[in-house]
């Protein structure tokens, strides 16, 4: 009934719940970010290095992209040629795995034998990197950063907290001064010390995930008060 009452008093506020679904439609994107993206992440198109974003327009009855022309390679300078082509959607392309299932729809591919035909809606960086491509497949790695913080603080927080109110005495005491010793650990410095030990051996995503589970482990100490006080 609280849970039911909490997410009540949420949805009935514009911004609770404009930021709820919001906050649910990046978690979806990021879940079908194979499904959404046209490319894969590290896909590379040198001779697109810095493509500007590609424009849509409507014609011949259907959805189209701009094709640009690189006219001066040295400065990354694009211009339209006038051309376009068109965008097909479901279309067959790279297969990919979502929840252990194998697909190989995408929403949207070039409809085009060409392979200097590509669709960059956010641009593309200096290799020819797809930029929406990349945004989607990071925030995997923001998004699950925050999810597992937030299970990680919670949870210790709300197990050593309501134990210490629980039981009291000598468990309460010891508790209470571990949460007072984990909330004076400067977590700026504990980041860039465990940044520069820990760097050579592992990859740049499960650095940033370990670090985020560590300092949540720290920041449990915070909720871990408030829920003994409330206990």
């Amino acid at each position: 009934m609280k849970r039911a009452g909490l997410l009540h008093q949420l949805l009935r506020r514009p911004a609770g719940a404009a930021s709820l679904a919001v906050l649910m439609l990046l978690y979806l994107a990021a879940l079908l970010a194979p499904f959404l993206a046209p490319y894969a992440p590290n896909e590379q198109s040198l001779a697109h290095a810095f493509h500007p974003p590609t424009a849509l327009v409507w014609q011949d009855g259907r959805l189209q992209v701009r094709v640009y022309q690189n006219v001066d390679r040295a400065a990354a300078e694009y211009r339209p040629s006038g051309a376009s082509f068109p965008l097909k959607f479901l279309a067959r392309g790279q297969p990919y795995s979502v929840l252990g299932l194998t697909l190989e729809h995408h929403l949207f591919l070039p409809d085009s034998s060409d392979p200097r035909h590509r669709v960059y809606l956010l641009g593309a960086d200096g290799t020819g990197r797809d930029v929406y491509t990349r945004l989607l497949f990071g925030a995997r790695v923001s998004l699950s950063i925050g999810l597992i913080g937030i299970i990680i603080t919670l949870g210790m927080g709300f197990l050593v907290g309501g134990l210490a109110g629980y039981f009291g005495g000598a468990f309460d005491f010891w508790a209470m001064r571990l949460t007072e010793f984990l909330m004076a650990v400067p977590a700026l410095y504990l980041l860039l010390a465990l940044r520069a030990t820990l760097a050579p051996h592992f990859e740049s995503a499960e650095m940033y995930l370990l670090i985020v589970a560590i300092l949540a482990a720290i920041g449990w100490a915070g909720p871990a008060r408030i829920v003994r006080g409330m206990a």
